[in-house]
């Protein structure tokens, strides 16, 4: 049995990595899925592996967005007994790290290549965390999820094979007022000759 983290994000000091497990049982053939795991790296040194959340698939990239998990599944392992391997898939599993609970996301109709099946590629959330956007490949597009109603929009952007994706911060707050910081100045002095200013204790009181 071999797990391999594919992709990461981190929130604080938990970290969710999706996971590819093959499982080579000798004679029994071999099998595949794949997981979300979450991980306390409070501790850098010792970082320690917490819930595992069972995905049945081949996870890939994975992005957060208010509070909730989206992680793309471009395979899924199939096994007829007759014949097996990996399909490609063309759905979003969206996953709730506090419950457990998954939901499923089809991307089947995003995308404009007729009768191409549309496997997420790269994931990126908007810095605010409304919207997730999920480059699909096979469809020359990327697909925009509502984090809210966990929906696929009807409207995609259209751009020639996207693989990844990334998001840009958020812009900086408006500046706030600058405060002066003064310290008092030497003990007054007499006016020089000539001068036609008041002598003045220190600057405060200016």
């Amino acid at each position: 049995l071999f797990n391999f983290a594919v992709s990461i994000v981190v929130n604080g000091n938990t970290a969710y990595l999706s996971v590819n497990t093959y499982n080579y049982a000798g004679f029994n053939g071999f099998s595949a899925t794949g997981s979300v795991l979450t991980v306390n790296i409070a501790d850098a040194t010792t970082p320690a592996a917490g819930t595992s959340i069972p995905l049945f698939s081949i996870p890939e990239s994975i992005a957060l967005a208010n509070g909730h998990l989206f992680v793309g599944i471009p395979y899924i392992w199939a096994d007829s007994l007759y014949g097996a391997g990996f399909l490609p898939s063309d759905w979003l599993a969206n996953v709730d790290p506090n419950s457990g609970t998954v939901s499923w996301i089809n991307l089947g109709t995003a995308g404009n290549v007729p009768g191409a099946v549309y496997s997420a590629g790269s994931l990126a959330a908007s810095p605010d965390g409304s919207t997730v956007f999920v480059a699909i490949p096979s469809g020359d597009s990327i697909a925009v999820i509502d984090v809210t109603t966990g929906m696929l929009q009807a409207d995609t952007i259209g751009v020639g094979r996207p693989t990844n994706l990334a998001a840009l911060p958020a812009a900086a707050g408006a500046p706030t007022d600058l405060k002066l910081v003064a310290g008092d100045d030497t003990a007054a002095g007499p006016v020089p000759a000539g001068g036609v200013r008041a002598a003045i204790a220190n600057v405060l009181a200016n």
